[in-house]
């Protein structure tokens, strides 16, 4: 609905039944989106065009013929051991030397699910769904069965990407130790009622779970803050793939981790890290030069 309002309502000037396929690519053209969403207009139009045949509305489909923009994939980027140990190190020293409340629990919050990230190597938007009882502290083990919904007018959860992805991961007590602490500090210093079936990057105040764009803002804001590159949420998956590389896993022992439904996606996504992961433990050794 949001994406008709914006880009469609209003501004189709003719009767559909007389646009042909030079109308909808040159409006197609015309629209001040990226090319991904007008990828995805092309196929709700598609979509839409052939129920319109379906029920004998219209003759033909005018958009059929219309080819996909091409997409650049976002460059992979992962931090290096170095840069992850950097990140704990300092989130953990402004955590500790700040009297603000909210922002210890802001802190709290970001390194709660970077350490999600970087020991699960967990998909965000499944990460963004883990409730508190996900943790089990007596199994050492995490269930991942939801995925966020980014519709934030529907349900919050859905069910991750495929039948693979719904998994239970090992934990190790570090991991269990900062859902613990994070849990503790929302109860005793915020005074929320923070229930175990809860979400854990849920906000109290609207009672919604915090925003894609509400996260972003804040994991932006400390990656400079712990002085780290910046990165995607999402490339805390990376991070993991890398780190268990550049530790000499082999992808086929990543795969299950991290939700694949097959190893060739795993090798697709990231074999070419490993000449990557090379040449930065080559240089790594500079250092003590």
């Amino acid at each position: 609905a949001k994406s008709y309002n914006k880009y469609l309502k209003d501004k189709i000037k003719l009767p559909l039944a007389k646009t042909d396929k030079d109308y909808w690519s040159k409006f197609i053209d015309s629209l001040d989106c990226s090319d991904k969403q007008k990828n995805e207009i092309i196929k709700t139009i598609k979509a839409f065009f052939n129920w319109c045949i379906e029920e004998e509305l219209l003759l033909f489909n005018p958009i059929v013929k219309i080819k996909r923009y091409k997409v650049t994939k976002s460059e992979m980027k992962y931090w290096i051991p170095e840069e992850a140990t950097t990140f704990f190190k300092n989130i953990n020293k402004l955590i500790e030397e700040s009297n603000d409340k909210v922002f210890k629990k802001q802190a709290l919050m970001i390194k709660t699910l970077v350490t999600i990230g970087f020991t699960q190597g967990d998909r965000i938007g499944e990460t963004r769904a883990l409730t508190f009882d996900c943790f089990d502290k007596n199994k050492k083990s995490l269930k991942i069965h939801h995925s966020i919904n980014y519709n934030r007018n529907e349900d919050p959860l859905s069910l991750t990407k495929n039948y693979h992805s719904q998994r239970e991961l090992l934990i190790t007590d570090k991991v269990i130790e900062q859902i613990k602490v994070y849990k503790e500090y929302l109860i005793k210093e915020m005074n929320l009622n923070v229930k175990d079936n809860d979400l854990l990057f849920f906000n109290y105040s609207t009672n919604k779970p915090y925003s894609d764009v509400t996260l972003r803002k804040q994991f932006k804001r400390f990656c400079n803050l712990c002085n780290v590159k910046e990165i995607r949420m999402y490339d805390l998956r990376h991070t993991f793939v890398a780190l268990m590389m550049y530790e000499g896993k082999e992808l086929y022992q990543i795969q299950q981790h991290i939700g694949h439904s097959n190893f060739s996606t795993t090798v697709n996504q990231y074999g070419h890290l490993s000449t990557e992961l090379k040449k930065e433990i080559a240089k790594s050794t500079d250092k003590y030069l």
